[in-house]
């Protein structure tokens, strides 16, 4: 038969206030303080998460300008849900309308751009424009313009410009004219520090940008009232930075050369039985040469003929025989013969002129700067286990191995052999992890066997675990089944007409073994 709703609620009330009785005064403010705690956490937890969350409502940095313009529009339109941060320059509105305001608010033409660019001249400039109102705009615009390019130099947020431009005057001289002045307030991004190249950037910029500014007269500051001043000169940061690329390029090729002997020798004597370092002394220097180079065209030392000529004179005449008086005259050489008026003659001239062209040789020679101009290789070999020395035929194996790397690495096939020794050392070193490996292989027969013996008996304390447990539970469902139902004990006082005493008193005189298992049963329903 089932109870009714009233009975179930009343026999809940009887067991609930049944067991707060029996709890202990400890367990009562336990249970009240647990139950006081859950409350506040879901209570603290709905109030978090009905809160709206509150996002940009732009992602870039407005003016303040602009955020009193769209402030003002937000008002107006009724809509009081938003939040501005400390500086001033962003908007907060809940995530849920983000979308909707930027949509609503772009339609009205918010956030406006105020900054004047070279495009006034074609939109908003009027006919009647004078030349105070032309300059005005055309020095607004080139501020702006200027302040826009810094904004990509790296660590640049922002950046005003302010320009003090001459007027020019046809009655002052070229070397009279003034000169026009710059003064650059940037936001420098946080956590960053310009260098000098960064600053002369600026600088140039700067100058390149506005005619007649030289960089003398460009002043820059950071948001921190912190000058950049222009140095003179990079070199400092040059040479920095050219050290620390030389000495990048040194450490490569030091491991270079020590990763390849040392895979070499590893595969010889084992990667874990020898150890390599190598050091290097780099030449850096550029060297430019420059030759000019004369070379005949064959073996015999003879060019290439360009042009010849050849010519020929021959002259045959009969006269006089020679007289007259040997060197009398006033004006004769004396001893030479005198005129002759008579004889014969032969004359014969040949000449051969020929041009020759020779190879001409330029040549332009620039020397590599990254030359090996010394180098040392230290190798520690693991020695015998017996006389703690390299044998000989060892170092002798090593040795040459390593002379072939510094006659290549050092790039002169002319050394001795005693030059190349002196540049390898080769020595004996005891590896810790050798001498661990060691010590460990002589326990693992020990470690073995007590592993197998551990797993041994973890198994069979495993088996006589759930041996153990399936008899027991067999045992708990027999006495289940031995222990008769309270319903059927009730049937059969209820054939007997008898009283609750008599009952128990009877069922104690004819079944002691029932009455003490329906008083276990009993006793574990309470408990329950």
């Amino acid at each position: 038969m089932k109870r009714s709703w009233t009975d179930q609620l009343k026999q809940t009330k009887e067991l609930f206030s049944k067991y707060w009785i029996e709890r202990s005064s400890k367990q009562k403010w336990l249970i009240i303080g647990t139950f006081v705690f859950l409350v506040a956490a879901l209570s603290i937890f709905v109030f978090m998460s009905s809160r709206p969350q509150y996002v940009p409502l732009y992602t870039g940095q407005l003016s303040q300008r602009e955020v009193g313009d769209i402030k003002a529009e937000l008002d107006k339109e009724g809509n009081k849900n938003y939040k501005i941060s400390d500086n001033g320059t962003m908007l907060l509105v809940p995530k849920k309308d983000a979308a909707n305001l930027v949509v609503s608010l772009a339609s009205k033409g918010y956030p406006k751009d105020n900054t004047i660019n070279y495009d006034v001249f074609s939109q908003n400039l009027s006919f009647g424009a004078t030349d105070r109102q032309y300059d005005v705009l055309e020095r607004e615009a080139m501020q702006n313009q200027v302040a826009n390019v810094l904004k990509h130099v790296d660590g640049i947020k922002n950046a005003e410009v302010i320009l003090t431009l001459p007027q020019n005057s046809v009655f002052i001289k070229q070397d009279q004219q003034q000169k026009a002045t710059a003064s650059v307030m940037v936001q420098v991004a946080p956590g960053t520090q310009l260098n000098s190249q960064q600053i002369r950037a600026l600088y140039t910029l700067v100058s390149k940008s506005v005619p007649n500014l030289p960089m003398e007269n460009i002043t820059i500051m950071n948001q921190y009232s912190e000058t950049l001043a222009l140095q003179d000169s990079s070199d400092g940061d040059q040479s920095l930075s050219q050290y620390d690329q030389q000495r990048k390029i040194q450490q490569n090729i030091q491991q270079d050369i020590q990763q390849s002997i040392q895979s070499l020798l590893g595969t010889v004597l084992g990667t874990d039985k020898v150890y390599v370092q190598t050091l290097v002394k780099m030449n850096f220097d550029k060297v430019k040469t420059e030759e000019k180079l004369v070379k005949p065209t064959d073996k015999n030392n003879n060019g290439i003929v360009i042009s010849s000529d050849k010519s020929a004179t021959t002259y045959d005449g009969n006269g006089a025989s020679a007289g007259g008086v040997t060197g009398t005259g006033a004006t004769d050489v004396p001893g030479y013969p005198g005129s002759t008026s008579g004889g014969n003659g032969h004359y014969e001239q040949t000449q051969d002129k020929v041009n020759y062209e020779v190879n001409r040789i330029n040549n332009e020679i620039i020397k590599s700067p990254y030359q090996i101009d010394d180098i040392t290789i230290n190798v520690g070999v693991e020695p015998d286990s017996s006389s703690n020395k390299l044998s000989k035929a060892t170092e002798d194996n090593v040795r040459n191995i390593v002379s072939n790397t510094v006659q290549t690495a050092l790039g002169h096939p002319n050394l001795s052999q005693k030059e190349i020794d002196d540049r390898i050392t080769i020595f004996p070193h005891q590896f810790a992890n050798n001498t661990a490996f060691k010590n460990q292989s002589s326990n693992n027969g020990l470690y073995i066997g007590l592993g197998v013996a551990a797993g041994a008996l973890l198994i069979g304390g495993l088996i006589w675990w759930l041996v153990r447990r399936k008899k027991q539970n067999q045992l708990e469902v027999e006495q289940a089944d031995s222990i008769p139902h309270p319903a059927e004990v009730t049937e059969y006082f209820e054939e007997q007409d008898m009283s609750v005493e008599s009952q128990l008193k009877k069922l104690v005189e004819q079944r002691p073994e029932d009455f003490s298992k329906i008083i276990r049963t009993w006793l574990h329903d309470e408990e329950v």
